[in-house]
């Protein structure tokens, strides 16, 4: 059996990548800068969700290195209803809600403006990774 190691680094490196890319959009909106390309407001919400999303499809709680030599999910090794499974889809769930209904003038008393919608997915983000990490150290 062996392990697809070039892929599994390559993607590892893409995520560090997108992960770096992220605390820095995330520390320019805190500090009111404004990102390039992108803004301040909605567009660098929109920007941290796809960053979200790619980190999540190449390294994120759906992906571990597998026991049949290649790169499985959490879900194929652990089960859907594994409680590590099923905190992170909810969590994926709130991050797309956090990305989405403030982009279409939906706002919760907890995240009032696109600013506290970018700290809040950044913190989702955060939880998502050390999942991530607890996820490879189990599965």
């Amino acid at each position: 059996m062996t392990t697809n190691t070039v892929t599994s680094s390559t993607n590892g490196i893409i995520t560090l990548a997108l992960g770096l890319l992220a605390a820095a959009l995330v520390f320019m909106v805190l500090t009111g800068r404004d990102v390039p390309i992108v803004g301040n407001g909605a567009g660098a919400l929109l920007a941290l969700g796809i960053i979200g999303i790619a980190m999540c499809t190449l390294g994120g709680i759906g992906t571990v290195q597998g026991t049949l030599g290649g790169i499985g999910t959490v879900q194929g090794t652990l089960g859907w209803t594994h409680p590590l499974t099923i905190v992170g889809s909810i969590l994926g769930v709130a991050a797309l809600l956090v990305v989405v209904l403030p982009l279409l003038g939906v706002h919760f008393p907890l995240v009032p403006d696109t600013r506290s919608a970018v700290l809040a997915l950044a913190v989702i983000m955060l939880v998502k990774v050390g999942l991530m990490g607890v996820g490879r150290f189990i599965a």
